[in-house]
C-alpha cells in the first residue's frame, strides 16, 4: 500500500495504475487529502483507488465489503457540502471518460460517467448533437451532473437528468443494473438523482438533439421591475435567468433564444477574467464586495448581444473559488424568497455576499428526490 501524503487532483490520476499486477488493494493510495472545489470541506479516505476498468471497481467493492468499510465515489469536487468525504474507501471515475456510442438515428449518446460535461458537449458537437440544457458549469463529471439532478435555466426545460434515457448501474456486491426510462421506471427514477446512494453509475445514454446557436441578450434592470413582470420575462425566450447584484436594487436579465444565425466575434474575454479577477479578490476581502457588486452592475448592465454554441451560451465558467449554496422553491414564491434575501443580507452585521445571486428556472419532472419534483421552480 502507497503512503505519501498526497492532494486529489485530477491530474494525479494517470500514476495510480502505474503496475497492471498490483493487487486492487496495492493500487489505493493511503494518506490522500480530499478538498472539495471550494475548500469548505476535507477529509482524509484511507484508500483512494482511480481504477479503469469495470472489473476494478467491482474488485473495490469487494475489498471494501470484506473490509467492513464505506464508499464514496467522487468526480471533480465540486459540490459546496461534504457529501462525498469519508473515512474509507474513495473512488474517483476520472479514467471513466469516453463516449461508447453514437445513434445518429435516434441521436443518442452513451457516455461513460466520468467523462465531464465540457468534454461531452465538444464531442457530440463535432456529430452536430446537443443536451437540450446545460447547467451554469461544465466542468463536473456526467455522473456528479445526474447525482444531484444538475440543471440550467428555461421553464420548459428540466434538469440534465431528464435527458437521461438508460444508465448502467454497479451495486455494491458487483453485479450490474441497468435501468431505462421504458423498463424498471421506478427503479429508473430512484438513479436519476440519488445523491450517490443507489450504486455506481458507470455508462449514461442521453437523448440529444441537433446542435443549436443561442442567441443572448443581457441587460440591467431593477429588481422590482423584474420581480413584477416575471412571467413576461420567462416567457419571453427559450432559457431566462437573471443575477441581483446584492447592496443593490438592481439585476442583469440574459434573456436566450434559439436561432439559427451564425456565431458572433466573442468580445467578453476581457470582462470575464476582470470579473473573475474583481470577485477572486472580493472572497479574500470581503468587506470590498459591496462597491464591487455596485462597479459590476454598472459595467454590466449595458444592453449586449452574443450568438454561440448553445452550451457556451448556457454555460458560466466561474474561475475562482466560491462560498456558495443552493436553494429551490417554488416559481410564485421568487418575489417573496428575494426580497426577504435582500433585507436579511443588508441587516445581519459582517455578512458579505462575495457573489451575484443567480436565479434561474426549471421545469418539474417525476425524479423522486428531484428538486423540481411535481412543481415548477427556481433555484
Amino acid at each position: 500500500m502507497a503512503d505519501n501524503d498526497a492532494t486529489f487532483r485530477p491530474s494525479s490520476l494517470n500514476i495510480i495504475y502505474s503496475s497492471k499486477t498490483s493487487s486492487i488493494k496495492k493500487s489505493g493510495i493511503a494518506n490522500v487529502e480530499f478538498k472539495n472545489w471550494a475548500e469548505t470541506f476535507d477529509c482524509k479516505p484511507e484508500l483512494f483507488f482511480a481504477p479503469k476498468t469495470q472489473e476494478e471497481v467491482a474488485e473495490i467493492l469487494e475489498l471494501a465489503r470484506d473490509e467492513h468499510k464505506k464508499v464514496r465515489v467522487v468526480g471533480c469536487r465540486h459540490s459546496p457540502s461534504d457529501i462525498a468525504c469519508t473515512s474509507g474507501f474513495m473512488i474517483s471515475l476520472l479514467n471513466f471518460n469516453k463516449i461508447l456510442e453514437i445513434d445518429k438515428n435516434k441521436r443518442q449518446v452513451k457516455v461513460q460517467a466520468g467523462m465531464t460535461l465540457g468534454d461531452l458537449n465538444d464531442s457530440i458537437y463535432s456529430h452536430n448533437l446537443a443536451l437540450p440544457v446545460q447547467g451554469s458549469i461544465s466542468s463536473i463529471t456526467v455522473g456528479g451532473a445526474i447525482s444531484v439532478a444538475t440543471h440550467g435555466t428555461g421553464i420548459e426545460f428540466g434538469s440534465i437528468s431528464s435527458s437521461v434515457t438508460e444508465m448502467d448501474l454497479m451495486l455494491s456486491n458487483g453485479s450490474i443494473l441497468t435501468v431505462s426510462s421504458d423498463k424498471d421506471l421506478e427503479l429508473f427514477q430512484a438513479a436519476l438523482c440519488s445523491l450517490g446512494s443507489f450504486g455506481i453509475i458507470l455508462n449514461v445514454t442521453f437523448q440529444c438533439e441537433p446542435a443549436f446557436n443561442l442567441l443572448l441578450r443581457q441587460y440591467g434592470l431593477p429588481l422590482k421591475d423584474v420581480i413584477e413582470n416575471l412571467d413576461v420575462h420567462i416567457s419571453g425566450s427559450d432559457h431566462f435567468r437573471f443575477m441581483w447584484f446584492p447592496y443593490t436594487d438592481s439585476v442583469v436579465v440574459s434573456h436566450a433564444t434559439r436561432t439559427e444565425l451564425p456565431a458572433t466575434k466573442d468580445t467578453w474575454f476581457r470582462k470575464i477574467w476582470t470579473y473573475c479577477w474583481d470577485y477572486g479578490v472580493g472572497t479574500y476581502l470581503p468587506h470590498v464586495v459591496p462597491y464591487i457588486n455596485r462597479f459590476f452592475y454598472m459595467t454590466h448592465s449595458a444592453f449586449s448581444r452574443k450568438i454561440d454554441r448553445s452550451y457556451r451560451i448556457l454555460n458560466f465558467e466561474c474561475l475562482f473559488k466560491q462560498y456558495v449554496n443552493e436553494w429551490a422553491i417554488p416559481l410564485e414564491k421568487t418575489g417573496v424568497v428575494l426580497w426577504q434575501l435582500r433585507e436579511w443580507v443588508e441587516t445581519i452585521p459582517d455578512l458579505y455576499v462575495h457573489f451575484p445571486v443567480e436565479v434561474r428556472f426549471s421545469k418539474a419532472d417525476n425524479i423522486f428526490l428531484s428538486p423540481a419534483l411535481v412543481e415548477t421552480h427556481v433555484t
